[in-house]
């Protein structure tokens, strides 16, 4: 008498299935999501982290004082002074966003 083991499925996966399957879930919820919606996660996930009390440290926010910011302005202050990076269509909606315009408003 011979018994067969039994196998799963996970078995037989090779690594071109695994490939083709979402990273994380995470990456699914922010491809759902609109451009804004991503540009504006981006920059409230490394803004939680700022600590702008701490004493003899540089404030990051410092690249973004002074005079008016075209797009290409903006999108480097915050590459450089907060590490984030967006895509073109995240920095079209975000700078569309926040722009106030020549006057004001």
């Amino acid at each position: 008498m011979t018994f067969s083991r039994m196998t799963t499925a996970t078995e037989f996966e090779d690594s071109s299935s695994v490939e083709s399957r979402p990273q994380s879930v995470e990456s699914i919820c922010q491809s759902a999501l609109d451009p804004l919606q991503r540009a504006n996660d981006k920059v409230a996930r490394v803004s939680a982290s700022l600590d702008l009390l701490r004493s003899g440290a540089a404030n990051p926010l410092e690249g973004f004082y002074g005079t008016a910011m075209d797009k290409n302005d903006f999108a480097q202050a915050l590459r450089r002074c907060l590490n984030v990076r967006l895509s073109r269509q995240e920095l079209d909606a975000l700078f569309a966003s926040l722009d106030v315009g020549p006057l004001g408003c």
